[in-house]
């Protein structure tokens, strides 16, 4: 009797835990997974094999790929972007490289923004 009173208590528990969001630093959680960090700390990390791949810091920045800290409110992507559809912005994109070169590779044609200003087609 007593594994059976177990086992139903662990069925409850396990209904509880996915039937509701899930909150860390607050009590109102309004998604699945609702995360608030206080001030100077970073709300979310994650990794693979050890390695981080997603992090999001408290300065409101998300840096993907690495652990360099983005702009505020920013995005920083550490690696190659490969998009299957496209890139699209609704009002503008900005790209910013500000010491290297910016390099659009398209089918063996490429474009290349030299951080001096000069474009080689």
């Amino acid at each position: 009797m007593k594994k059976y009173i177990l086992l139903f208590s662990a069925l409850l528990l396990f209904e509880k835990i996915f039937a509701q969001n899930v909150e860390i630093g607050t009590t109102s959680p309004t998604d699945k997974l609702h995360i608030n960090a206080p001030a100077g700390i970073d709300p979310l990390r994650v990794q693979a094999n050890g390695s981080t791949k997603l992090r999001v810091f408290d300065n409101g920045g998300t840096a993907i790929g690495g652990l360099t800290i983005p702009p505020v409110n920013g995005l920083l992507i550490q690696g190659s972007i490969q998009p299957q559809n496209g890139i699209t912005a609704i009002t503008k994109l900005i790209i910013e490289c500000k010491s290297d070169s910016l390099i659009f590779n398209a089918g063996g044609s490429r474009i290349i923004i030299a951080a001096n200003g000069n474009i080689t087609i």
